[in-house]
């Protein structure tokens, strides 16, 4: 049995691997060719555009465990993009990947300026609403052009902004969905025939669920669920990456995917050992079948697939995947 000391020692463990993984798994999603796929699939201005087209569209990126000076203005703040978003009395939101495109606007053909974030989301339900978090990462991006894109009364200046959010592990009957939050006009009364530009900010929503999404019929979240999986080698990974997809994985971020899927080993196999002991330690005070139940719901919180959750408890996995349907009731 662990004291509570070795399992204090687990779970610090756990959080500094869990960081580091974080980490290379910024470094991937930052990569143009994993933008470029982002873009084509969650945004009308890159929809009928090649991967190899957007990608040259792409500016420079930031990712969010670079820290820059805030409050800094001017034309430098224009050409690249900082991850890190400070307003006196608001506080300080960094940015997973932070990045400018360009679009043709498919009407006058002008170049169109887009601002765009993009994060990952490992908890579908952290304890609030994401959909109403990325609205206010979009508010917060179109405010900090001010002085930079635009200034005083030009409002025509501002940029459209997007706010693309990845989530990892979603309820299985939310998952494999992707969906757009946007401002559009509604008549109150009366018919309004003039034109508003309207359309300056947009939050997009990927969910995705683990290994159950790599045979999506979408073809971005096919990609992603192949890129973040926990349980595939990561030859089996750069193989599909590169021939399903076109992108070079190993030559453009192969040793960050290499850490990444090492990582991920350590983290189900200390979420495994901590799991357990809690799951054990709460059933004593439970029946025999609720015992088990809580074992399974605290090893797959811990990162345990279902396949390794039913052999390790000897319970089928359809029963395990109820209990997990109820759990995220």
């Amino acid at each position: 049995m662990q004291t509570s000391t070795t399992g204090a020692i687990y779970t610090a463990e756990q959080d500094e691997t869990k960081i580091t993984y974080d980490a290379n798994a910024k470094v991937i999603l930052s990569n143009k060719y994993v933008l470029a796929y982002i873009l084509k699939y969650t945004t009308k201005e890159f929809k009928n555009s090649e991967i190899t087209d957007i990608i040259e569209c792409i500016g420079d990126t930031q990712i969010g465990d670079e820290s820059v000076l805030p409050n800094t203005s001017g034309p430098e703040n224009i050409l690249g993009l900082n991850n890190e978003d400070t307003v006196q009395k608001e506080g300080t939101i960094y940015y997973d990947v932070s990045f400018f495109a360009y679009a043709k606007n498919s009407h006058t053909k002008i170049r169109v300026k887009l601002y765009i974030d993009v994060e990952l989301q490992n908890k579908y339900n952290p304890g609030y609403d994401i959909v109403t978090r990325s609205l206010f990462y979009c508010a917060r991006e179109l405010s900090r052009q001010y002085n930079t894109e635009f200034s005083g009364r030009n409002y025509d200046d501002i940029k459209k902004v997007y706010s693309i959010w990845i989530c990892a592990d979603t309820p299985a009957k939310y998952a494999d969905t992707i969906t757009s939050y946007k401002i559009g006009p509604e008549q109150i009364y009366g018919e309004y025939r003039g034109s508003a530009r309207y359309d300056i900010l947009e939050s997009v929503i990927i969910r995705m669920r683990g290994d159950d999404t790599e045979d999506s019929g979408n073809r971005l979240i096919r990609m992603l669920s192949t890129l973040f999986s926990l349980t595939k080698p990561i030859e089996e990974k750069i193989k599909e990456l590169e021939k399903e997809f076109a992108i070079p994985a190993g030559k453009e971020f192969g040793e960050e995917l290499e850490l990444m899927c090492n990582l991920s080993q350590a983290i189900e196999e200390k979420g495994i050992a901590e799991g357990i002991e809690r799951g054990i330690e709460k059933g004593r005070e439970l029946g025999a079948l609720d015992a088990l139940k809580q074992v399974a719901i605290t090893m797959y919180k811990n990162g345990a697939d279902i396949e390794y959750i039913a052999r390790s408890t000897q319970v089928s996995e359809s029963q395990i995947k109820l209990w997990l349907d109820e759990e995220e009731a």
